[in-house]
């Protein structure tokens, strides 16, 4: 599995190295297909696939305590505890990923 920043570039990395025979298929997310095509690497066959995100789509954030940290207390950071969300919005990209990934 393969993700690309942008849907375009997707599409471009794919063409090239099926040299245009990917097939473009839908996925969850209606603006991030998905590319299947078959690729060689030193005499072994891949099928790929392909998709990309549109942003970010995870957000990262400090917990309440660390939300307003100051100057003196920046060290703290590097263990605090960080929560990670899908962005909302993203949903659908994150479960074509998953989905991929099995």
């Amino acid at each position: 599995m393969n993700v690309a920043e942008k849907p375009s570039v997707a599409r471009t990395i794919s063409e090239i190295l099926s040299n245009r025979s990917a097939n473009k298929i839908s996925s969850l997310s209606m603006y991030n297909p998905i590319f299947n095509f078959d690729y060689k690497i030193a005499e072994t066959s891949y099928k790929m696939k392909f998709t990309s995100l549109t942003g970010h789509l995870m957000a990262f954030e400090f917990a309440k305590e660390n939300e307003k940290w100051k100057l003196e207390t920046i060290k703290n950071l590097f263990s605090a505890e960080i929560s990670k969300e899908i962005i909302d919005g993203s949903e659908n990209i994150a479960s074509t990923i998953k989905e991929l990934a099995k």
